[in-house]
């Protein structure tokens, strides 16, 4: 494999899956409309390589000759966003973020104290009024009852 063809893999690589999508577009005007859209939506695009489809390696050389540090993305203004680089140590492949911790399911129906003798209620199916009910806290009594803007609901500690 070629110096070029190494460094152009690695730069598509290094992009997010949806502008590494823009590669497989060959309608030019396609991938025109992608790109831009990518663009609006905030996604640093390199017109040139992006959408015009000029090979990465060729273009960052000849920035790099021209002297210049930094170009500007696709509808960007003034100071420039994407790095002239040739050297593949700029351009590790693309991790997604980490999706989102989701904390775990309650495993009790009570939740926290109120103080005193209530507890918050977590989950109340299948529970009726003055059933009993366990968790390793000790064993506690539902309490349901009707009010003209629903139901006040709580546990007690027996």
């Amino acid at each position: 494999m070629s110096d070029q063809s190494v460094f152009d893999a690695a730069y598509w690589a290094h992009q997010p899956p949806a502008v590494q999508a823009l590669q497989a577009i060959s309608d030019p005007t396609e991938r025109n409309k992608q790109g831009a859209q990518l663009a609006a939506e905030g996604f640093v695009i390199d017109d040139r390589i992006m959408i015009t489809g000029w090979d990465a390696y060729s273009i960052m050389g000849l920035r790099a000759d021209f002297g210049l540090s930094y170009v500007p993305s696709a509808f960007e203004l003034g100071t420039g966003s994407i790095k002239v680089s040739t050297s593949l140590a700029d351009y590790p492949p693309f991790v997604p973020p980490a999706p989102p911790v989701v904390p775990p399911a309650p495993t009790s129906k009570v939740g926290r104290n109120l103080g005193g003798n209530y507890y918050i209620v977590l989950d109340h199916t299948g529970l009726l009024d003055g059933q009993p009910y366990s968790d390793p806290r000790g064993i506690f009594t539902f309490h349901q009852v009707a009010t003209p803007f629903g139901y006040n609901v709580w546990f007690t500690l027996n």
